[in-house]
């Protein structure tokens, strides 16, 4: 837990050697960082906080991470959200996620659509990095894509040797004007939904 007067003391900090991880009782933190009623819809928020460059290599050295309690306070409103606690562990996966250099990702965005319609038969195919909650129980597997990106970060010596590199530049329809901010995503015929990667074009 961590007083609402503290949050301004920990996530406004310079280095401090500390990489906190809060858990927020009640929602006031989550309000008081996000906005006024960010509560009742923000399960959590994180990623690095001090961040350095050697070498022309970019190294996290801390993070941080909000974790809104009050989607698990065991009280349930309509300003105040209820899921089920082992859904809510896709939300803090997702949050470390975020902790540790990984921003959202956009595959398999029909099979979202499919669970907001109540279909369920392609959970499995919902990356943990959607920047959606839509199964938490779901969202705790990493998805392929989920683990390329945080084998990208933080490659084993194997990494290059397990996957395949597509290489290019993205052109508008005039083909001659690049291209930056495009979501890019790779699927391998035959298992499409399983095999999804993508990445941002220019980053």
């Amino acid at each position: 837990d961590c007083p609402e007067e503290a949050a301004p003391f920990v996530l406004g900090s310079a280095q401090s050697d500390r990489s906190p991880i809060l858990f927020d009782d009640d929602g006031a933190l989550t309000d008081l960082v996000q906005g006024e009623g960010a509560s009742q819809s923000v399960l959590g928020f994180a990623g690095p906080r001090v961040v350095e460059r050697t070498d022309g290599t970019l190294y996290i050295l801390e993070g941080q991470a909000i974790l809104n309690g009050k989607f698990i306070d065991g009280i349930e409103t309509s300003d105040n959200p209820e899921v089920p606690l082992d859904e809510f562990k896709g939300a803090i996966f997702h949050e470390l996620g975020h902790f540790i250099g990984l921003d959202h990702t956009q595959v398999n965005l029909s099979s979202v659509v499919k669970a907001l319609k109540g279909d369920d038969s392609e959970l499995d195919f919902i990356p943990t990095m959607l920047p959606l909650f839509i199964d938490g129980e779901a969202q705790l597997t990493p998805h392929q894509d989920d683990a390329v990106a945080i084998s990208s970060l933080y490659p084993a010596a194997v990494f290059a040797d397990s996957f395949c590199t597509i290489r290019g530049v993205l052109f508008s329809s005039d083909g001659a004007t690049e291209l930056q901010g495009v979501n890019v995503i790779a699927r391998q015929v035959g298992d499409e939904l399983g095999s999804a990667t993508s990445f941002v074009s220019g980053s």
